[in-house]
């Protein structure tokens, strides 16, 4: 499975995204593998699917991948009472609302009611 986020060529896109992001590079690829398993599981990619190595990713796919690795990881240095320290509370998801508008949004068309 090719990765849609790569630790070194997306260098910069996870600088933005995700700043503080974990290291080493191998804890930061195993964070992004899992969750572009999410991604792929959301999206009904089967994670066997074979993708030439240079295929495209649209760029929303790939910021989805970013937040939804960043929301595991929160998840998994939160305590058990869902709390990074004292003062900050978290709510975990299994796949954030953010996550699933990037891989597929909305139309924005109006609906009959």
């Amino acid at each position: 499975m090719p990765a849609w986020v790569d630790v070194t060529a997306d260098e910069d896109l996870l600088g933005v995204l995700w700043a503080d992001a974990p290291q080493p590079d191998a804890v930061l690829a195993a964070l992004l593998t899992s969750a572009q398993r999410d991604c792929m599981a959301f999206l009904d990619v089967p994670t066997d699917t074979a993708l030439d190595a240079d295929a495209f990713v649209a760029a929303s796919w790939k910021q989805a991948v970013i937040v939804q690795a960043r929301g595991r990881y929160r998840s998994l240095v939160a305590g058990g009472d869902q709390s990074i320290g004292a003062d900050f509370p978290i709510t975990i998801h299994p796949l954030d609302w953010a996550v699933k508008q990037l891989l597929k949004p909305k139309s924005g068309k109006a609906g009959i009611w």
